[in-house]
């Protein structure tokens, strides 16, 4: 038991810098603005890694072997992986990277052997700078299309056999956004696709599409249901397969962590059903814009949802409407 809690401490120390607010030395050296959470009821399995912009997040499993999801930027990546040599005995070998702009570090993992990601992501990241040469040995060299699960042996709560599945639905913020689902641990990781309460950011030259996202987040949200089940008072589903025991909290890809040293609950998925419908009002509202002939400004300027979406974070709606206008024109 001790050297499990060893190793969960190790490891957040581990993976410290993985959220930095940003790439310069000064930035990727400042402790004071970074935040770390344990997610769920784990013992040291699943964290979060949460500063200003995407999360990134890592697996511990009983190796003491370390996966990665999104190392995000480089300068990163050396830090994280000397830290896992000198103090968890293990090195970080496994690489998720759930779109090509989270995955500027992979470079800076020399003992990485498995990097995943959708095809269309690795087609993506093999245009960035960041992978021409000799870095591109880490680009990704296992892909799937539709999905894709891996076992780990882990120690903790879950000790045993886990699993990791990755799921693509279709065109979101990239044509290749991935959804990573932690049956054991009852979590759900939706990246890009469920940002958080906020209009997401549009990638349309990595085949974002601002039309297509409600129908695929519409389908991540069914199939996720059918295949797992919903837990939580709000969810309004029980779960009868014991086998599958149901997910019960959603990490949102940037929308911050509730306070406190760990996130035993986050959002339950009846936050999915709520986002969906937001984004269904947003393309509504868009469209309408369009019809009536208006510009993209006066389309931002005068873009009015219901009152129950008042608190969502419209810092991308000039984004959105750009990619949806563009999409319209075709």
């Amino acid at each position: 038991m001790k050297r499990r809690f060893i190793f969960s401490m190790l490891l957040v120390l581990s993976v410290l810098l993985l959220s930095s607010t940003g790439y310069s030395q000064k930035q990727v050296s400042d402790f004071g603005a970074l935040k770390i959470r344990a997610v769920g009821d784990n013992v040291g399995l699943l964290f979060l890694f949460e500063g200003e912009g995407p999360h990134v997040v890592a697996f511990g499993s009983e190796t003491p072997d370390i996966t990665v999801i999104d190392p995000r930027g480089p300068g990163l990546g050396k830090i994280i992986d000397d830290k896992v040599h000198n103090a968890a005995d293990g090195p970080v070998t496994t690489i998720i990277n759930t779109g090509p702009h989270r995955a500027g570090s992979n470079a800076e993992f020399p003992d990485v052997t498995t990097i995943i990601a959708h095809e269309n992501t690795k087609a993506a990241m093999a245009k960035l700078e960041a992978f021409k040469g000799t870095n591109a040995k880490f680009l990704p060299n296992k892909t799937f299309t539709d999905t894709l699960s891996m076992t780990v042996e882990t120690v903790g709560a879950g000790e045993g056999t886990n699993r990791i599945d990755l799921h693509h639905f279709g065109p979101g913020h990239t044509n290749g956004d991935t959804v990573v689902v932690f049956p054991s641990l009852n979590t759900v990781y939706m990246s890009d696709l469920f940002p958080g309460r906020a209009v997401p950011p549009i990638d349309t030259a990595n085949g974002g599409s601002a039309l297509k996202f409600h129908e695929t987040l519409s389908k991540a949200i069914a199939t996720l249901r059918a295949e797992y089940g919903f837990l939580g008072e709000d969810a309004g589903l029980a779960v009868a397969d014991a086998s599958k025991p149901g997910l019960k909290i959603v990490m949102p890809g940037r929308e911050p962590a509730p306070p406190g040293p760990y996130v035993p609950m986050w959002l339950f998925p009846s936050v999915l059903d709520e986002y969906a419908s937001f984004i269904n009002e947003l393309v509504i509202a868009v469209k309408d814009a369009f019809a009536k002939g208006k510009s993209v400004d006066e389309a931002v300027d005068g873009l009015t949802l219901p009152d129950q979406y008042k608190d969502h974070d419209m810092e991308h709606a000039r984004t959105f409407v750009e990619a949806a206008y563009s999409e319209l024109k075709r």
